[in-house]
């Protein structure tokens, strides 16, 4: 069985103007990846990586799950055969 995204949470910075972004961290290759899960063990792994870097920015932070999906490509997919 497949699995299906069905909702996002991500891990949003506050400055101080009250703007939203989405936290984020360098991996391998000095890549960016955000700190965005869709199951709730990779939220709970999150947390550690969101304390630091807030912490270090000195910056609040908040988690925002979404919970409404809309296929907006779905013609991409059909075009792969999926």
């Amino acid at each position: 069985m497949a699995f299906k995204i069905e909702s996002l949470t991500a891990f949003v910075a506050i400055d101080e103007n009250g703007d939203e972004g989405i936290l984020g961290f360098k991996g391998q290759n000095n890549t960016w990846l955000p700190l965005i899960c869709a199951d709730e063990e990779r939220v709970k792994q999150m947390y550690p990586i969101a304390e630091a870097i807030t912490e270090e920015a000195k910056k609040p932070y908040r988690v925002v799950q979404f919970l409404v999906r809309v296929d907006i490509t779905e013609d991409v997919v059909k075009k792969f055969g999926q």
